[in-house]
């Protein structure tokens, strides 16, 4: 079998080595590789597939918040297994860190020592319960056994078991038999069996496709402490906000913050995002890696800054909209941790545009606004704005006429997310373009429009690509 290795920065190399220990992942000495600055840690993972996630991996397989499919392509970089084997290993911060295969030159190597898959903790933990403590009715223990969840999340100090788990006649049997004592001791067993340190458990439900403009999330809670969650729409006080369940996760070096009974969080978005951090910078103005230049980018569909913060650390300042209260404040809190000034505008407000302030400025109100916001702001921001983010789906079709209209004059880019048809993207490219040209032509416009490139960022569903259309509007040749 083939094992996996770490090329680390030397700088870090001590700092995942003793993640590594402390996991017990830390298979042989660690060495310099050549000339490159880094050091090579090999790991006791074998083959790029881990079947558990932590950190940042969905789960549950319905909607943004749910179970990001594989691609299935498992190249020999094991690109598409990257982020899982990170959090499998207990990494939280995998910038600067590749991976590879172990060979005679990265690790010690012993050709009469087998190394077994690492063992799945949460499998193990159940495995060991049913063990001690097997159903009343014998026949069944196969049933329990061969349908034992294999994946999860993690997300400190969270949880969270796919909408799928338990949820076979034979568990729902089991677990009815076990007296309220004995069945908190399974749940809260699987809970710190995946960490020492978690204190909640819950299941994932699909989420809502009717009236959940606000994209919430649904949780069913199994161990611990959890507040007692409000209506979706209703607009939270300080102090709900306060006691809420708050979790968190790096991905490419950035911090995001939210409230995972309230708002949803996919970890196969990491993709874009790193994509996002290796766009050309702003054009020109000062501040670059702060959010506080002088080009603009539009993210109408801003979340708890899954998009707006790449963005802002690439050195454009963010204009946002965002209608989930629960959202905006997870931004918040995120933009504090990743040393960017963020301020919220309420319906209300008029948008006051300081120099050099802000880096994510964010409405707290419906993107319909944004074309009127903006042409209130003057031509120093409007023509100013390079980009616009569309992050939503399954389609962002709606806001497609107020992208136009809210870019720069002289041209720039949308970036469109839409779910596709694997077999279908070529068609969409061509939809999506002429599209655009109806919409321009509509608002009177001339400028040319073109797909620059297509971004295939997961799969979404069995045979669904989430897509992410770059979409040219005007500038030289067009």
């Amino acid at each position: 079998m083939t094992s996996i290795a770490l090329v680390v920065p030397a700088a870090r190399a001590r700092e995942v080595k003793v993640l590594l220990e402390d996991g017990g992942f830390l298979a042989g000495k660690i060495r310099r590789v050549s000339g490159s600055g880094s050091c090579c840690i090999p790991t006791s993972l074998v083959g790029g597939s881990p079947t558990s996630t932590s950190t940042t991996a969905s789960t549950s397989g319905n909607g943004n918040y749910g179970d990001d499919e594989d691609d299935g392509d498992g190249d020999a970089n094991f690109d598409d297994e990257k982020e899982r084997i990170f959090q499998r290993l207990g990494i939280q911060d995998g910038h600067g860190i590749a991976i590879t295969t172990v060979t005679a030159t990265c690790a010690d190597t012993h050709s009469d020592r087998k190394t077994d898959p690492p063992e799945n903790p949460l499998q193990a933990a159940i495995t060991a319960f049913l063990t001690t403590n097997p159903p009343g009715d014998p026949t069944i223990l196969s049933a329990l056994l061969s349908t034992i969840p294999k994946r999860y999340t993690y997300t400190p100090p969270l949880l969270l078991l796919p909408s799928t788990a338990f949820s076979t006649p034979a568990w729902q049997t089991y677990l009815r038999s076990l007296p309220h004592e004995l069945g908190q001791k399974f749940h809260s067993t699987l809970t710190t069996a995946v960490c020492k340190n978690a204190t909640h458990l819950a299941l994932l439900r699909p989420i809502p496709t009717q009236n959940n403009a606000i994209r919430a999330p649904k949780l069913t809670p199994l161990f611990g402490t959890f507040p007692r969650l409000l209506p979706p729409l209703q607009q939270p006080t300080r102090s709900d906000l306060d006691k809420a369940l708050w979790t968190s996760t790096r991905q490419s070096g950035i911090v995001q913050i939210w409230a995972p009974g309230y708002t949803m969080f996919s970890r196969g978005n990491v993709k874009e995002k790193a994509r996002i951090l290796c766009f050309p910078p702003p054009t020109t103005g000062a501040g670059a890696g702060t959010g506080t230049g002088t080009k603009w980018v539009v993210d109408m569909y801003a979340g708890i800054g899954y998009f707006a913060f790449p963005y802002a650390k690439l050195g454009y300042r963010v204009l946002a909209w965002e209608i989930n209260h629960w959202s905006v404040e997870g931004l918040l809190r995120g933009a504090g941790e990743n040393g960017i000034l963020a301020k919220v505008v309420s319906p209300q407000q008029d948008a006051q545009i300081a120099v050099e302030r802000e880096g994510v400025l964010v409405f707290l109100e419906d993107n319909e606004n944004a074309p009127a916001r903006v042409a209130k702001m003057g031509e120093g921001v409007g023509e100013g704005i390079e980009r616009v983010n569309l992050g939503l789906l399954p389609t962002s079709r709606g806001s497609w006429g107020g992208a136009l209209r809210v870019l720069a004059e002289r041209g720039g880019w949308v970036h469109v997310h839409e779910n596709v048809g694997i077999g279908e993207i070529d068609v969409m490219t061509g939809e999506v373009v002429r599209a655009f040209e109806g919409l321009e032509k509509e608002r009177g416009g001339r400028r040319g429009v073109v797909c620059e490139h297509v971004e295939r960022v997961k799969t979404f569903a069995p045979g669904v690509m989430h897509c992410v259309f770059d979409i040219r509007i005007g500038g030289e040749g067009l």
